[in-house]
């Protein structure tokens, strides 16, 4: 099981149909913030993350990015906030629907995987 959410330093569930800001970032580029949760028995250290901002309607990829990590234990849950959705075009999706994709893979080879249909806002 893994949901993906929103979130610069916590998780934050996004519901169906939620609007999610596009954020200015220091070096000019513009983001998504990004999170992902889960739980045991996933093991939280060497966990593979591919993430990807989607258009819904053609399913082209407007961003695809992956990392290795160690999620941060928070209760019953693993979370990691933080990650950056790169949008390099914001007026192609600013007030429209994109599609966050996360997908994980832990050292023993679970994996899984969770996108959500959110309304793109901004900058």
């Amino acid at each position: 099981m893994v949901e993906v959410g929103t979130g610069e330093s916590a998780f934050q569930p996004l519901e169906p149909g939620a609007s999610v800001n596009i954020v200015a970032g220091p070096q000019g580029g513009f983001h998504i913030w990004m999170a992902v949760r889960t739980r045991p028995p996933v093991k939280p250290e060497g966990v593979e993350l591919v993430y990807r901002v989607v258009d819904p309607d053609s399913r082209r990829e407007i961003s695809l990015n992956g990392m290795r990590a160690r999620l941060e234990e928070n209760g019953e849950w693993l979370e990691l906030a933080g990650l950056l959705g790169l949008v390099p075009r914001p007026e192609d999706v600013s007030g429209r629907d994109v599609l966050l994709r996360m997908e994980l893979r832990d050292a023993d080879g679970r994996s899984a995987a969770d996108e959500r249909r959110v309304r793109a806002r901004g900058p």
